[in-house]
């Protein structure tokens, strides 16, 4: 909490989502999405092995599946339930939210594709087709990172 600001001190007063209450929205992205950074390089690194060689070992195809469903997907509810609501305070348009909102929802379209595809936490041999929709969500989470990387940017720059 800022101290000495009267919104977000007891009483009356208190607003918990008074923007200047809260933790600096790119403080939070920037802290969410280096925390991802190593996990989304091994599974870059595992793809680009992939689109190179036609080859992904088994226990690099469950590192992949783990950042998926263990790091990146829980990581997009995360954000949804806590810095949405604090970058909304901020000022960020119903248009980027929405903005955001779809493209969250379209990294889950392709986890829940790649799962169809045959990712599996038993997998033994790699499928071609959810190595292509594995690739695309692993390009898509990156550049998604970077998308709204610069918006909160922009939003803390008008601050």
């Amino acid at each position: 909490m800022s101290v000495g600001h009267d919104k977000c001190q007891g009483g009356a007063a208190l607003d918990p989502h008074h923007p200047l209450c809260m933790p600096n929205a790119l403080e939070s992205i920037h802290h969410e999405h280096a925390r991802l950074a190593e996990a989304l390089a091994a599974a870059n690194e595992a793809m680009r092995i992939v689109r190179d060689d036609g080859v992904l070992d088994p226990a690099r195809w469950r590192e992949v599946r783990r950042f998926i469903h263990e790091i990146a997907l829980p990581h997009l509810r995360h954000e949804e339930t806590t810095l949405f609501p604090r970058a909304q305070a901020m000022g960020l348009t119903n248009e980027m939210l929405e903005f955001l909102r779809r493209d969250h929802e379209g990294l889950r379209f392709l986890a829940r594709r790649a799962e169809l595809s045959g990712l599996t936490g038993d997998v033994e041999l790699l499928n071609l087709d959810a190595a292509e929709v594995v690739d695309r969500f692993v390009r898509a989470f990156d550049e998604h990172a970077r998308r709204e990387e610069a918006m909160f940017l922009d939003l803390e720059s008008k601050h």
